[in-house]
């Protein structure tokens, strides 16, 4: 190859490279998209938790990291949340994302006091349900049919999730 072709091909290289890794990543998740409504989630206490026995009551399922500092900032507010409106048929559901350590989370959780149902996605199965995550924390909201009616990345103190959890809750 000629001098000023190679550096074209090299950069070609990455770049494909690149669209693929994305592609694994990003986009391929999204594709194989299951049905977390009916997923079967396993707690930290050892028990399951049948998504499709919660029907009736509107879950929040909260995707998080015992490494992300917005995670562990709004544990007290998803606490809060729970303790608030569990009366009303609010569940959250507090699920450490893929590659969490399990005693981690549950230290984070102890300090902030989470008494709200937890669990470590150790192999991605419930990472996969959803279509994938992006960034944590992410909040999956399923009203009292069993729907998936928002995906919302960020801190659920924000008004968007608010606002639709709260939605939700008044719908009978």
């Amino acid at each position: 190859m000629s001098k000023t072709v190679w550096p074209m091909a090299k950069v070609a290289i990455i770049a494909m490279i690149g669209a693929f890794l994305l592609w694994i990543s990003l986009i391929k998740p999204m594709l194989h998209k299951s049905d977390v409504a009916t997923a079967t989630i396993p707690l930290v206490n050892g028990k399951t938790l049948d998504v499709t026995a919660l029907r009736g009551k509107v879950v929040v399922l909260n995707f998080w990291s015992p490494d992300c500092p917005p995670c562990i900032q709004e544990l007290p507010d998803l606490e809060r949340l729970y303790q608030t409106y569990r009366a009303q048929g609010l569940v959250v559901v507090g699920i450490a994302t893929p590659g969490s350590s399990r005693s981690r989370s549950l230290a984070a959780a102890a300090m902030a006091h989470v008494t709200y149902p937890l669990s470590v996605d150790q192999n991605g199965t419930l990472t996969r349900a959803v279509g994938g995550i992006m960034v944590t924390p992410t909040q999956v909201i399923i009203d009292r049919e069993g729907r998936v009616i928002d995906k919302y990345q960020g801190v659920v103190s924000g008004e968007e999730p608010m606002d639709e959890i709260l939605r939700a809750l008044q719908q009978k």
